[in-house]
């Protein structure tokens, strides 16, 4: 399974919605190729969402780290901000602490409309 990292807290709701959706297009991608994928961000932004839960990294350190434990990949989808997001750093370096391999991507080639 690929696990797919990608920015999503920011004070902005709308760019919350933005990486949201990105991430929507970029596991779909991947989903079509037949690439099993989880994204946390297309999981549990609904869940969030819609059941008053915080949107920042400390909410959902320990679960996305236990789904990311289970993964085979991390893909790390290089929205606008991925580099100074502290989820996807994270996310990263317990991929290379479990020796998960890490593949970027550039969203364009990915089908992502930023």
């Amino acid at each position: 399974m690929i696990y797919l990292a990608s920015p999503y807290s920011h004070p902005s709701r709308s760019t919350r919605l933005r990486r949201f959706c990105a991430a929507c297009e970029a596991a779909a991608y991947l989903l079509k190729r037949r690439k099993p994928v989880f994204s946390p961000i297309v999981h549990a932004h609904m869940i969030a969402t819609n059941g008053g839960m915080a949107t920042d990294w400390d909410t959902w350190r320990e679960f996305d780290l236990h789904m990311l434990a289970l993964a085979d990949e991390l893909y790390v989808l290089k929205l606008p901000g991925w580099e100074t997001s502290k989820g996807v750093e994270a996310e990263m370096q317990a991929a290379i602490v479990q020796c998960i391999p890490i593949t970027y991507l550039d969203p364009k080639d990915v089908g992502v409309q930023e």
